[in-house]
């Protein structure tokens, strides 16, 4: 399957983001294009800006929209690939990152990994989280663009597009595939960043933004 990868950055000037990017294009198994973007404007506004320039136009089979601080280990695509092959149901797939973070990936402790056609899943509830979303292209081009917002980092991306997935009658699981653990890279971000990071997610929640993006989401799905 052709993959189209789409990784929004500001991180371009710090130590190690050069290198995880080299060990990202060196774990391509599948014939893989790659566009690290600007970040600058925004991750929503940014995937957005590809959602026009880079998907419509793709005939990738598999989107998957990466985060600059994960690093998936080599086998992944193949992986993916199984996972898609095995159940047209599931409409977008996150990667299982482990066990130290099943709350991160709102999975219970007592949630136990289902086999589908002899691959391994933790069907997702809502949504998968926003450091990797591997779509189907069409999954993808349904869901469409994320909603407009004056933030520059949304915490709540991941569960809007997770909803329109679900919205569109497809469903959300994580590959459990234990032996392709992707790796979280720790950049030292400037203090700068941070507190943008802080100030924006306050923005959100103080506009009640999170529940008016939910109406929308089910106004377009009615």
């Amino acid at each position: 399957m052709r993959f189209l990868i789409v990784v929004p950055t500001v991180r371009r000037s710090l130590p190690g983001f050069d290198e995880a990017q080299a060990r990202l294009r060196a774990s391509f198994t599948h014939p893989t294009e790659l566009h690290v973007l600007d970040g600058a404007a925004g991750k929503a506004q940014t995937l957005n800006a590809a959602y026009d320039a880079l998907l419509k136009p793709s005939d990738a089979e598999i989107y998957v929209t990466l985060d600059d601080d994960l690093v998936p280990s080599p086998g992944w695509q193949d992986e993916l690939v199984r996972a898609f092959d095995a159940d047209p149901r599931w409409g977008a797939l996150g990667l299982w990152l482990g066990e130290p973070h099943r709350a991160y990936m709102g999975l219970a402790l007592e949630v136990s990994p289902v086999e589908v056609a002899g691959v391994s899943f933790f069907p997702a509830d809502s949504h998968v989280v926003g450091c990797l979303v591997a779509f189907r292209r069409e999954v993808a081009l349904q869901v469409g663009k994320i909603p407009g917002s004056p933030e520059k980092y949304q915490f709540w991306e991941d569960g809007w597009r997770g909803g329109r997935v679900r919205a569109c009658g497809h469903k959300l699981a994580y590959v459990h595939a234990p032996d392709c653990v992707p790796e979280l890279v720790a950049y030292d971000d400037a203090p700068a960043y941070l507190a943008s990071k802080a100030a924006d997610i306050a923005s959100a929640k103080n506009r009640g933004f999170w529940s008016r993006a939910w109406r929308r989401l089910r106004r377009r799905a009615s």
